[in-house]
């Protein structure tokens, strides 16, 4: 019996690139919501703050749900942490989340 090989390998090269870019969302996620959150802490229109800061929020869950399946390096996983726990810190401080 001949197996296919080459169908095996591109079946993995394949999820390899959809882990990595799966990886790159993530990060590109976290940047994106830390910048609502920002945008939120400075705006002294209320409007601006309170839709920044769902944006912020929905980028934060966003963000929590891709990491259940993505598989990360011990360099993206700190990195990602770091991100979380700035995001994090500014949506407690925009009264979204609880800080526990």
């Amino acid at each position: 019996m001949i197996r296919d090989v080459s169908g095996v390998k591109k079946a993995r090269d394949l999820e390899a690139e959809l882990n990595d870019r799966k990886v790159d969302l993530i990060k590109a996620d976290l940047d994106a919501a830390y910048t609502f959150a920002s945008i939120a802490c400075q705006a002294n229109d209320g409007n601006k703050r309170m839709r920044n800061r769902k944006n912020a929020r929905k980028g934060y869950d966003t963000v929590l749900h891709f990491l259940t399946t993505a598989k990360l390096t011990q360099g993206e996983a700190a990195e990602i942490d770091k991100g979380i726990a700035r995001l994090k810190q500014a949506l407690v401080e925009l009264g979204e989340i609880s800080p526990h």
